[in-house]
This record gives structure tokens, sequence and C-alpha cells, in this order.
């Protein structure tokens, strides 16, 4: 029989917030909406949405254990639902350890001043424009393996922008996500268009706050980022992936090429499949 997941103490140095006693259950503390999850009611599915959850196999771990582990953190919601602690367990293969930790940050994180995280209503006017010039939109089916595809760009060809908006909006859309049907049940796979981008922002950052951006980003989302693929690669942007693939990354500079990654079917005709075109995506998924 497995030991229970050990309690997660801080020390007064790193933080001011009470330590929680061994087997003590303590009610959540109250989170503005800058901190918790956008109202699922703003991101609209234009058809029928399932309520249920998915079934699953037995696994080494439960929803219930990392129940159990939440009831003991005073920073996290008391009243999360089975799908929401699902999304986390079954993202990181019904590890009950990376789950913890990967919920732990992901509340940390929106607690926290970082520009990801913040102005994150879909009706403020910096977001509404931040939607008008850049795309986040799921494909609708998941593929055999359970992986649910998005895809990424502009809407309008030589858009100045900086890179943490399209980070930003990710962010926002993989929380909203999050409640739709077999969405982050796995792994999911980011495919970026970036075709049309002129990006002087990001000549002026350093290579380094892209990556510790890219990195904050990962840690903190629902789910396991499984790949990301970068089509249409502008100069700027290779030089910040090392002119080279990583293990997460892959540069394709072709959309006929994306075949050789992905099922054609499952990608529009701008990503070089046959599943329609992109415009009727962005018209079956609407942010508002």
């Amino acid at each position: 029989m497995e030991e229970p997941c050990k309690e997660i103490k801080y020390k007064k140095k790193r933080s001011n917030k009470p330590v929680v006693k061994p087997n003590e259950k303590s009610p959540p503390l109250p989170m503005s909406s800058e901190q918790t999850l956008i109202p699922r009611q703003i991101y609209l599915w234009k058809g029928e949405c399932e309520e249920d959850l998915i079934s699953f196999p037995p696994q080494r771990n439960t929803v219930q254990d990392l129940r159990e582990w939440v009831v003991r953190q005073r920073f996290i919601p008391q009243d999360l639902s089975d799908d929401f602690l699902m999304v986390f367990l079954s993202g990181v293969g019904f590890d009950l350890k990376t789950a913890t930790e990967k919920l732990e940050k992901y509340f940390y994180s929106r607690q926290e001043p970082s520009p990801l995280f913040r102005d994150r209503d879909p009706l403020s006017p910096e977001n509404v424009k931040l939607f008008e010039k850049l795309y986040v939109v799921p494909v609708p089916d998941a593929t055999e393996k359970g992986e649910k595809i998005i895809l990424a760009g502009t809407k309008k060809q030589s858009v100045a922008y900086d890179p943490i908006d399209h980070a930003k909006a990710l962010a926002m859309v993989l929380d909203l996500l999050i409640w739709e049907k077999d969405f982050g049940f796995g792994e999911f796979i980011v495919v970026f268009d970036g075709r049309g981008f002129e990006c002087p922002q990001l000549l002026e950052r350093k290579v380094n706050d892209h990556r510790s951006i890219t990195s904050l980003l990962l840690d903190t989302i629902p789910g396991s980022l499984r790949s990301f693929y970068l089509l249409y690669p502008p100069p700027h942007v290779m030089n910040v992936a090392d002119n080279r693939n990583g293990l997460w990354l892959t540069v394709v500079k072709r959309k006929e090429d994306m075949v050789g990654y992905l099922p054609k079917n499952m990608l529009p005709f701008e990503f070089g499949g046959n599943l329609g075109h992109l415009d009727d995506l962005l018209g079956t998924y609407q942010v508002y």
C-alpha cells in the first residue's frame, strides 16, 4: 500500500501563509476573480456540450487520491469537480506526485503578478483587441491517442505584437477548454502558424526571457504538452529556437509537411490538411 502524500510545508522566508498541521482540514482561502478560473459560460460552444465525465480504466491513482491531497491545502479551492481533477491526473499519466505538483503550480501562478495571468477578463478592452488580431482555436475531435490539437496564429498579416500576448491568449483559452469534453484528458498538441508576424519586441528582449516565459506557461497549464509545431517560422523566431528542433519544439517550413506529423483529416487547409478551412473553426469557437 502506498504511503499517503506528505504535507507540503513552506518556510517563513518564502511565504507568510500559515502551515497546515498534519491531518488538519482547512476551508479554502477566498480567491478574487483574478485568481480563479474564467467562468465557463464566457467560452461558448456552438452546439451540444456533454457534461458527462469520461470513463477511464482502473489506474494506480484515482481522483479520490488527488482530492485527499487537495483537502489539506489551504491555497487550493475545495469545491473542485472530479472533471477538473481528472484533467491534471490523466494529463500526467495518473502519477499522483506529478499531478499534485502541477495543480499546486496552477493555483499559485494565478496569484502571482505575471503578465501571463494578469487581466484575464475576455471582455476587457485590452483582451478584445488581443483576440481581434490573434487566434487560439481547438480542433473539435481528439486524435486516436486522445490528444487535443490547438491551432494558433494571427488573423492579420504583418501584425506587430509582443510574444507574451500569444502566450497569454493560449493560457486563457486553455483555462477555458479545461471544461470542454475530451480536452485535457491526456496530452495536447499546439500548432503555431508564424506567417505574417513582425516582431520588434522579440529582438529587444533577451532569449532567456522568452525561455522563462515558455517554461512558466508549460509548468502552469492543465494537461501535458506533447508537441509544439512551429509552421512557417519567421527568421527572428528561428534565432530564439536556436535554429534547431528541441525536445518539444518542431520547426516545419511547409504546410504540406505537417501531414508527416499529424493526421491530415485533423488539420484545416491552411495547415496542410483537408478539415475544411480555418475560418470554419474560428466560426465554431468564439471567445467573448
